[in-house]
């Protein structure tokens, strides 16, 4: 299964609806037309924090205008194999608050065991994020 989403958004790319220079909001909206989108972007996000993954309660924080529309955008992507959960948590406010599972893109699977854990790396090689 490809990670690459590309070919499942056929419309317009929701980048070319936004300038770099415009406020995160702008951003979002572009991203947040539709259901597509907004898996998309609750994907980028995911993507862009790299191996630490993120909380959808964290998600929410740092997107609040998106409401209700992305929180059950990560149980979409878990099924299409485009996000895992290795089944650590974390409080999402600075440690306090609820335990929330973290949420990863898939191509950082690699890097943890069936139990969750994360392997060791090996010297001289790190995880570009």
């Amino acid at each position: 299964m490809s990670l690459d989403y590309d070919d499942d958004f056929q419309d317009t790319e929701a980048y070319k609806l936004f300038r770099n220079t415009d406020p995160h909001t702008s951003k979002e909206a572009a991203f947040l037309l539709d259901n597509h989108k907004a898996r998309r972007f609750v994907y980028q996000v995911v993507k862009d924090v790299g191996i630490d993954g993120i909380t959808i309660p964290e998600l929410q924080k740092k997107y609040p205008s998106t409401g209700g529309t992305i929180s059950s955008r990560p149980n979409e992507l878990e099924r299409e194999g485009k996000i895992f959960y290795a089944g650590d948590t974390r409080a999402a406010f600075n440690g306090k608050g609820r335990q929330a599972r973290i949420m990863r893109a898939a191509e950082y699977k690699k890097f943890f065991r069936e139990d969750g854990t994360r392997k060791p790396m090996k010297k001289g090689r790190g995880v570009s994020v």
